[in-house]
């Protein structure tokens, strides 16, 4: 599946490198998106890279990069979190 990309490409440190990096920006940010409940640290850093509202919007929005799924659907199990970890840090500015 294309999306195993993006799982060999995550890595642990790498992550928790670029969470310490977003939660110094000191954005607000919840782990409750409408209906949707996040993990901290993803919540943190969408809420960096995007912005409460955008975020929310991201999560529902078909992305190709993840073969059109919606973000929101990799949120089940940490497979998936991983998935969206490593997009995550390679979106660009």
């Amino acid at each position: 599946m294309e999306l195993d990309v993006f799982l060999k490409a995550y890595k642990e440190e790498n992550w928790k490198d670029y969470l310490e990096f977003c939660r110094g920006a000191n954005v607000d940010y919840k782990t409750q998106l409408g209906e949707i409940t996040l993990p901290e640290d993803i919540a943190v850093v969408l809420c960096y890279r995007f912005g409460e509202n955008e975020a929310t919007k991201w999560l529902h929005k078909q992305v190709p990069a993840l073969g059109n799924i919606q973000p929101k659907e990799l949120l089940s199990n940490e497979r998936g979190q991983n998935i969206l970890r490593a997009v995550l840090m390679r979106l660009p500015d």
